[in-house]
């Protein structure tokens, strides 16, 4: 490796999420990497690749459409049975060989596949689940001591009995260490992102986090990259915060969950609550348990766009879009005057499960319009992503990664788990049963009557779901909607190979006159995979290369870190993030604009960089927009900053903006407290001349 973003550069993480998932074996994986090269990253995490537990009886709701009834998983990614054994989905020839010359074979094809990532300066990291283990590892029966009882939401797994601290410390020793050196050295990753840290008892992080960096010591590895994954916090934020600090060696990025926040194109500053993540979590980057900071860290907290937590960008998107449409439904009006949901003034207040199948009919909807390539709704969908992708990008200081397939707006849940009792091994089925284009509408007709019969049994227990379909006979368009997302579920169940799901399909099919089997030859091939995209909405690569090259113009970020975006009302397409590195009134700032359409050049006018910092100190000072408070001291030091940043190398332009007559400015203050820059040089981008501005 030539170059390493955290030794070499500013700290500053562009991470890809390679989903395992995604790709056929270890060889996919490596002969993506040049792809990953081109759109900027310095880094990647694979999520776990160990053989998974086997359990029955597990069901789990669909994150796209909400329905768990019948949908049975099984051997969750992140539920480790044995630690020796690679997972025979992203294996080479795992049935020709025998264990051991898999293994080999695999780890092999593992260590070619770090290597080439370094080759690329691309930091390799692994997933440690530090938690728990699957059920029915043989750990279980061996060392009953060492584990809890089941977890009451994942029955899958039960988690490491940490309280003990010679437990503990025999689990550390005889488990954890052989696992992580079998990654580092044999394997030949250079980094790690620990799941779920909130969960983990401490003195677990503090041992492992030492031994990492020791053994990247030892072997002459660089600095290790160490992401703390805490997206559902167990405490109190500053709870939270205290228990994740260390008295030594610290994880160098946190994440944050910027993704989730209710932010659209209207929206000008950064809510609250992101503000408060960015500047607690970062502090356990920053900070030591006994609050002495760590003057050499580089990092800090980390977006993430696209989850296997939450909903994929595309289908968060989609969501996005289906709130708005339903808003402006009047049959979602006429909806609200039905007893069921008096008092309900937004959607917002939609009860589930019914807010979910609401917003997924529509979502559906609009997946539909896309694909049938509808001009308006594609556009609105292309802006609607970049803007999610820019705010990820660049509001955390410590970077961003992107999950497999957000590069082409794949809409599929990247779930953990495989369908119990399926052909096809994926969750969402790479195969379409020929029916469903042969007689399309026959095939609608018996999903429908199979989707009203699923409806009545998931919502048996909810009188109030069941009485609301009926008395929605008055808004027809409505009550079908509320079958969408059980007829999207029965389609996956029958593509995927659910027997039970396939015969009454038939049945119904039958009662019509079509008989119809489910062998191999009655499927349709509609494989996702990295060579088509996924078969993704549209490509997101050249922006994401964008956002790449911008994070790493920037300097490291620095402890007291803080972001905003601003908005200019004349200029909707731009997206202005202003980087303020400490708490101090005088600390460094970066300004990034970002052009959410970069075929579409927008020009900036002195008066428009005027208003920019104007906005920003006033969101900054949690002020109202006033001329009174440029009198203020503190609101002018601010605003000199920003300007000043406006005028120098801390001003970082995506594609598709443009400067009207200027860049690189020089500021004097005179007397009277104006702002004037003076024209000290030539626009480097465009070598044009640079004109003297007025700030007022």
């Amino acid at each position: 490796m030539s170059y390493h973003f955290l030794t070499d550069g500013n700290g500053i993480i562009s991470c890809y999420d390679m989903y395992p998932t995604q790709f056929r074996s270890f060889v996919d994986m490596t002969n993506y990497l040049p792809t990953l090269k081109e759109m900027g990253f310095n880094a990647l995490w694979i999520n776990p690749l160990q053989l998974p537990g086997d359990i029955s009886d597990f069901y789990k709701s669909d994150k796209n459409n909400g329905v768990k009834l019948d949908n049975e998983v099984t051997k969750s990614l992140y539920g480790m049975s044995d630690p020796h054994t690679f997972n025979p989905r992203f294996c080479l020839n795992p049935a020709k060989d025998s264990k051991e010359d898999a293994q080999q074979l695999n780890a092999k094809a593992l260590q070619t596949f770090t290597s080439t990532a370094r080759k690329f300066d691309i930091v390799p990291m692994f997933d440690l689940v530090l938690n728990h283990i699957a059920i029915d590892s043989p750990i279980c029966q061996e060392r009953p001591n060492w584990v809890k009882g089941i977890h009451r939401d994942f029955k899958d797994v039960r988690g490491f009995n940490y309280d003990d601290e010679n437990i503990r410390n025999e689990i550390i020793d005889e488990f954890w260490k052989p696992y992580i050196y079998q990654y580092m050295v044999i394997y030949g990753f250079d980094g790690v992102r620990v799941d779920a840290v909130g969960y983990v008892h401490p003195e677990v992080r503090r041992a492992l986090y030492e031994y990492i960096d020791t053994l990247a010591k030892e072997h002459g590895k660089p600095k290790p990259v160490i992401l703390d994954e805490s997206l559902f916090c167990k405490r109190p934020l500053h709870e939270e915060v205290e228990y994740l600090k260390l008295p030594t060696i610290g994880p160098t990025h946190i994440t944050t969950e910027v993704f989730n926040a209710d932010i659209d194109r209207r929206t000008s500053g950064l809510p609250t609550k992101i503000k408060q993540d960015e500047l607690a979590k970062a502090s356990v980057v920053f900070q030591q348990k006994n609050g002495i900071f760590r003057t050499d860290a580089k990092g800090g907290c980390i977006n993430f766009c696209g989850n296997h937590d939450f909903h994929s960008l595309a289908m968060a998107i989609l969501f996005q879009m289906a709130t708005s449409r339903l808003k402006s439904d009047n049959a979602y009006l006429n909806m609200l005057a039905l007893d069921q949901l008096s008092g309900v003034k937004s959607v917002e207040e939609v009860p589930e499960p019914l807010k979910t199948t609401l917003l997924f009919s529509y979502a559906d909807e609009i997946q539909r319009e896309i694909e049938e390539k509808k001009q308006e709704t594609l556009s609105d969908f292309k802006t609607l992503v970049f803007e999610k992708l820019a705010l990820t990008a660049l509001t955390g200081s410590g970077g961003w990664f992107v999950l497999s397939g957000d590069e082409t707006s794949d809409v599929t849940d990247k779930t953990v788990f495989q369908r119990r009792g399926a052909v096809d091994e994926s969750y969402y089925p790479q195969r379409t049963h020929h029916i469903f284009s042969d007689n399309r509408a026959l095939a609608d007709i018996a999903l429908e009557k199979m989707a009203k019969d699923n409806f009545m049994r998931e919502n048996a227990n909810k009188e109030w779901m069941l009485a609301l379909y009926y008395d929605l006979n008055s808004v027809p368009e409505m009550q079908k909607r509320l079958l969408v997302a059980h007829k999207d579920n029965i389609r996956h169940q029958i593509n995927a190979g659910i027997r039970g799901v396939q015969q009454s399909f038939a049945e119904l099919l039958d009662t019509f006159g079509i008989k119809i089997t489910f062998e191999a030859k009655d499927f349709i091939a509609k494989p996702r995979t990295y060579e088509n995209g996924w078969l993704g909405l549209q490509d997101n690569s050249a922006f994401i290369k964008q956002l790449n090259t911008l994070l790493k113009q920037l300097p490291a970020s620095l402890r007291g870190y803080s972001s905003d975006l601003v908005r200019l009302d004349d200029k909707p397409d731009l997206m202005v993030f202003v980087r303020k590195n400490g708490t101090d009134i005088q600390a460094a700032v970066d300004v990034v604009i970002v052009n959410l359409n970069p075929a579409n050049k927008v020009i900036l006018t002195p008066e428009n960089m005027q208003l920019i910092a104007k906005q920003y100190c006033n969101h900054y000072l949690s002020l109202e927009m006033n001329e009174s408070h440029e009198q203020n001291e503190g609101w002018k030091s601010l605003y000199e900053q920003v300007m000043l940043a406006m005028s120098s190398n801390h001003l970082h332009l995506g594609e598709g903006v443009v400067f009207e007559s200027f860049k690189q400015l020089k500021t004097k203050r005179p007397q009277g407290g104006s702002f004037f820059f003076e024209n000290i040089s030539k626009d480097p981008c465009s070598g044009s001349d640079i004109a003297t501005m007025q700030v007022k």
